[in-house]
């Protein structure tokens, strides 16, 4: 009835050692972008609301850390590292779709 088709997988371009080593230091350099970016923006009101507005509204993880930290539950150093933890997680895939972009 149907004819279905087994399409073979795309085999990636083979690169030279120069071109690899291209890629490599471009991807490397994205990344410490990132990593810099991210420690900027844990300094940012902005970014850091962002981040808490969406893990709450998101992450149930989130949720019950600062559920524990309002009642007064566990350590409660250990949960607001756990809370700007969970911010930086947040913050470091925003900017890592950013570096998609702009990094193309």
């Amino acid at each position: 009835m149907f004819e279905l088709k087994v399409e073979q997988p795309i085999n990636p371009p083979e690169l030279t050692e120069a071109e690899e080593r291209a890629r490599e230091q471009f991807q490397a350099k994205k990344e410490a972008w990132v990593e810099d970016m991210v420690s900027e923006c844990m300094h940012d009101n902005d970014w850091v609301v962002d981040a808490m507005i969406s893990q709450l509204s998101d992450n149930p993880d989130t949720q019950n850390r600062l559920a524990d930290l309002i009642m007064g539950h566990g350590d409660r150093s250990i949960i607001i590292a756990n809370l700007k933890l969970d911010c930086m997680d947040w913050i470091r895939a925003e900017l890592q779709k950013k570096a998609d972009r702009m990094f193309v």
